[in-house]
């Protein structure tokens, strides 16, 4: 609310509309909640590789870029084609359809699963005894993941806020 519009568009950008609005929707992941993840993997770089070799702006490493293209039926598939944007995006999609289905209406709980791992985040949730985000988030045993949960949501807050679920810039709203 602070800083002027232009520079929240610019500091969350919302590239590859067209990939995101092809294959996000259709695995009923919200394209914002993609983009979060994104942002939070890799600032959008397609050319990314992580010192534990994950790869492309979504971050995958070789056994679950695997399983998912499995699902996806590419038997074609190479660990190189994470770095196309599109691919990166379907896999992505993809990935976070699963952990949804995990982890119905919990964005919180799928973006730790996204970095910390599904079995890790039931454990935490189950600790916490409750699917309150605000009760099993703290429960998070990795520092590294309760911190992505939180900038991953308040990336996804700022682009819900920024754009419509079709990627289009909303009107400001005026107070």
């Amino acid at each position: 609310e602070l800083a002027p519009r232009d520079l929240l568009e610019l500091l969350y950008p919302a590239p590859f509309r067209e990939s995101l609005l092809k294959h996000a929707p259709g695995k009923n992941v919200d394209p914002r909640f993609v983009l979060s993840i994104a942002r939070q993997e890799s600032r959008f770089q397609t050319d990314a590789k992580s010192v534990a070799a994950a790869r492309g702006m979504t971050q995958f490493i070789a056994s679950t870029a695997n399983d998912i293209a499995a699902q996806l039926n590419m038997p074609d598939f190479k660990q190189d084609d994470l770095y196309n944007p599109d691919t990166a995006i379907l896999f992505g999609s993809q990935y976070l359809s699963n952990l949804f289905q995990q982890f119905p209406n919990q964005p919180q709980a799928v973006a730790g699963s996204y970095n910390g791992g599904a079995d890790n985040l039931a454990r935490w949730i189950g600790r916490a005894r409750s699917n309150e985000a605000d009760r099993y988030v703290p429960e998070i045993g990795f520092t590294q993941t309760r911190d992505y949960v939180y900038k991953v949501m308040a990336n996804f807050w700022t682009y819900q806020r920024l754009y419509d679920a079709q990627l289009q810039p909303v009107a400001a709203t005026t107070k």
